[in-house]
C-alpha cells in the first residue's frame, strides 16, 4: 500500500515539476473552442428570434390564444367623442379640451373626422367625432375614458332653453 502511495506521490511530484501534461492542455483548449462555438450558435439563434417592431410604442402581452402581444403606437393619440346629432350644427371650432380626471391635466385636441354612421346611446342618436391629441406626451393612456369639451357656437339664453327642452 505504501508503495502505491509512494508511486502516486512521485507521479504528482513529477507533474508539479514539469507542469500540466500536454494532453490535458490540448483537452482544455478543445473544450474552450467547443464552448465558444456553442456560445456563437446561441447568440445567432437569439438575434434570429428577437422581434423588432416597426413602431414606437408599448408592448402589451395578450391573453388571447392566437395573439402573442399587441404593440400600441403611442406617438400620437386619437379620442373618440360621441356627439348628439342635433348638436352637430352647433360645433363652432374643431378644438377640443380633454380633462384627465386623475391629474386634472387639460389636453388640447382637434377634431379631424366625423363618422358618417349614427349610433344610438340611451335612446339618443349620436355620431363619433375623432379628435387628434396635439401633445402626445400626456398622462392619458390608450383605452382611458376622459372628459371632453367641444366649443359650441354662441347661443342666447332663449336658444339654450329651446335646445334643453327640444323646442324647435
Amino acid at each position: 500500500m505504501s508503495n502505491i502511495n509512494l508511486a502516486l506521490t512521485k507521479s504528482h511530484l513529477e507533474t508539479l515539476r514539469t507542469g500540466v501534461k500536454s494532453e490535458t492542455i490540448n483537452s482544455i483548449k478543445t473544450n474552450i473552442n467547443s464552448l465558444q462555438n456553442e456560445l456563437e450558435v446561441l447568440e445567432n439563434k437569439y438575434t434570429e428570434n428577437v422581434i423588432l417592431s416597426p413602431l414606437d410604442g408599448v408592448i402589451r402581452i395578450s391573453n388571447s390564444y392566437d395573439t402573442v402581444c399587441i404593440v400600441t403606437d403611442t406617438t400620437s393619440y386619437i379620442v373618440m367623442i360621441p356627439v348628439k346629432i342635433t348638436d352637430l350644427n352647433l360645433i363652432n371650432k374643431h378644438s377640443v379640451k380633454i380633462t384627465h380626471q386623475m391629474s386634472n391635466e387639460i389636453i388640447e385636441a382637434e377634431i379631424i373626422k366625423m363618422d358618417k354612421g349614427v349610433y344610438p346611446i340611451a335612446g339618443e342618436q349620436y355620431i363619433n367625432c375623432v379628435a387628434l391629441v396635439k401633445t402626445p406626451e400626456t398622462s392619458i393612456m390608450p383605452g382611458m375614458i376622459v372628459t371632453c369639451e367641444i366649443e359650441y357656437k354662441y347661443m342666447t339664453i332663449i336658444e339654450k332653453i329651446k335646445k334643453y327642452f327640444n323646442i324647435t
